[in-house]
């Protein structure tokens, strides 16, 4: 979240950022207690000056979207194909799991209002459906048809060009669709005031095309092309 909107409630605000759970933890703050309430609200009840607070949630959260860096190139083929399975997919799927519930609650709320948040979510809905099948299909398909090229099959390796093609257009289709939500959801686009919720859509949009753009990236650049150079190597 790259603003803090202090009249966001409490609970809206961990819907879009779950992780900020361990920062106000310690301050005493729950959603139980105080998840109605707003932001600005919690600060002067608690005596937590608003620009130092919301400086320090989003200095968590910047810090929290900078992971180690990993030498791809270094991995075995195999060991690539886990890491790529594995982590990055949870994140995404937790990420399309939040922009799912922040577009319909949005598009509920403020659709009548800018109708441009009915057709964000009908995009979005599309585009989950879309996405979440290429997910699929990589994880049931393209994975343990590239981990079996270390076994030097014939089999793998006749299937491999056509199918990277095909997982390479879906990515470029992935890429302008996040387009099209972007645009649909900036705030530039709507009729002001526009409520925090917006703007949470709008920040979740960022947030999911940062971890689509981050895997399409390691597949493009680095695992396809390893797996042509092994596939073609026999």
């Amino acid at each position: 979240m790259n603003h803090i909107d202090l009249s966001t409630t409490l609970n809206e605000f961990l819907l879009a950022s779950p992780e900020q759970a361990r920062v106000i933890g310690p301050l005493g703050l729950d959603s139980r207690r105080h998840g109605s309430r707003s932001l600005a609200d919690i600060c002067q009840t608690h005596g937590l000056e608003p620009r130092t607070f919301a400086r320090m949630l989003a200095a968590f959260a910047r810090a929290r979207s900078q992971p180690p860096p990993v030498c791809l190139e270094l991995m075995t083929l195999k060991d690539l194909c886990d890491r790529l399975e594995q982590s990055p997919r949870v994140t995404l799927q937790d990420e399309l799991a939040r922009l799912d519930q922040l577009t319909r609650v949005a598009a509920e709320q403020y659709g009548a209002e800018h109708p441009q948040l009915l057709r964000t979510r009908k995009t979005f809905v599309a585009f989950r459906e879309r996405f979440t099948a290429h997910i699929h299909e990589e994880a049931e398909n393209l994975f343990p048809l590239i981990r079996r090229l270390t076994t030097g099959k014939k089999e793998a390796r006749s299937a491999l060009k056509s199918r990277l093609a095909r997982m390479e257009h879906e990515h470029n289709q992935a890429d302008e669709a996040l387009a099209e939500l972007h645009a649909l959801a900036g705030e530039e686009s709507l009729r002001p005031p526009v409520p925090a919720a917006v703007r949470m859509v709008s920040d979740a949009i960022v947030r999911l095309e940062q971890a689509i753009h981050e895997q399409i990236y390691k597949e493009n650049q680095v695992l396809f092309p390893r797996a042509l150079a092994i596939g073609g190597s026999a």
